[in-house]
């Protein structure tokens, strides 16, 4: 059902025209002035306003000069109301940003119809645009989803990443970037065929996801790689992130039979503190690189840290077993 606002300061006239439109089963919310118009648009869904050109306090022409200027208004349809039945005052309000224009009273039958029928066709095409809005919305949101996971793709993340790295340098803001890898998911695929595999991506998936704020941009970077990009996070909030993602990753494998081929991640963390530390997104993204991949290489089903040029193991940043430990 749509929602017309309509906007007079004479009560008996808000009345006539609430009754001209009664046939169309509108919920419909009534604004004595300008501004009180301005204060519901900015607060409730409207898909359509009816607004008398000579109010006080806003005139007609700033109340419409304050919806399109707004991004989340500028597409309702607006039909100014006039007592002035002169082509002067309809180029003045088509001029302004209006769709239609109306001349009041309405006293006669021909002109609640007129106003019924442009109503009805406004609505309708206003209905129209909103179903291709939403429609185009969600196709943009597929095009950035991993098929596998339905975390963000590769495209969304160096999007986000651009995003996120430029804002952290520019005002001095907190950035972290995870690098996650699964292990042994080649040997996997090799022994139990790319199914298991697929699924093993998945269900780790929903692992991350799960474990992320609203904040956080989890990502599958790519084959057994996920990413994730933690604004606002130091190096200790990250390491206990990634620890807790390691722990529940390891704590899922173990309950999978893979004939003793274990299912654990390693994983590595970089955090931008300052502006100067790196030059670029790409040398922050190969400092994360870099620490999973000597998490890795020292052992597997760890997590490591890359901190003023040297990777460390996390346990010697955080006290893992008490950090963690509080947050699960």
């Amino acid at each position: 059902m749509n929602t017309i606002l309509l906007v007079d300061d004479d009560a008996v006239f808000r009345k006539a025209f609430r009754s001209a439109l009664k046939q169309g089963r509108y919920v419909i919310i009534e604004a004595n002035s300008g501004q009180e118009a301005l204060s519901i648009v900015h607060s409730s869904k409207i898909d359509l306003i009816i607004l008398d050109s000579m109010m006080p306090e806003r005139s007609c022409y700033e109340v419409l000069d304050r919806i399109r200027e707004n991004p989340a208004t500028k597409n309702i349809p607006v039909i100014v109301v006039s007592s002035l039945n002169n082509f002067s005052a309809m180029e003045q309000a088509l001029a302004a940003g209006a769709q239609e224009f109306i001349c009041k009273p309405l006293a006669k039958k021909e002109a609640r119809s007129v106003l019924t029928l442009k109503v009805k066709n406004l609505l309708s095409t206003k209905n129209a645009i909103d179903l291709l809005e939403q429609k185009l919305k969600c196709s943009q949101l597929l095009t950035n989803l991993d098929d596998v996971t339905s975390l963000f793709n590769y495209r969304h993340f160096r999007e986000r990443l651009h995003a996120e790295f430029t804002r952290s340098k520019r005002y001095h803001r907190s950035l972290s970037l995870v690098m996650i890898d699964l292990d042994n998911l080649k040997a996997i695929n090799d022994a139990f065929g790319h199914q298991a595999g697929t699924m093993l991506i998945s269900m780790v998936g929903g692992i991350i996801e799960n474990q992320c704020r609203s904040t956080d941009i989890p990502v599958r970077y790519g084959g057994d790689e996920f990413c994730i990009i933690v604004p606002e996070a130091n190096v200790e909030e990250s390491v206990i992130l990634s620890e807790r993602l390691r722990r529940q990753i390891e704590a899922f494998g173990a309950g999978i039979d893979f004939e003793g081929t274990a299912v654990t991640a390693s994983i590595g963390i970089v955090t931008q503190k300052d502006a100067g530390q790196f030059d670029s997104e790409d040398a922050f993204l190969k400092a994360a690189d870099d620490a999973c991949y000597e998490a890795k290489k020292i052992g597997r089903n760890l997590v490591c840290c890359h901190i003023d040029g040297k990777i460390i193991p996390a346990k010697e940043v955080v006290n893992l077993d008490a950090s963690v430990g509080q947050t699960e």
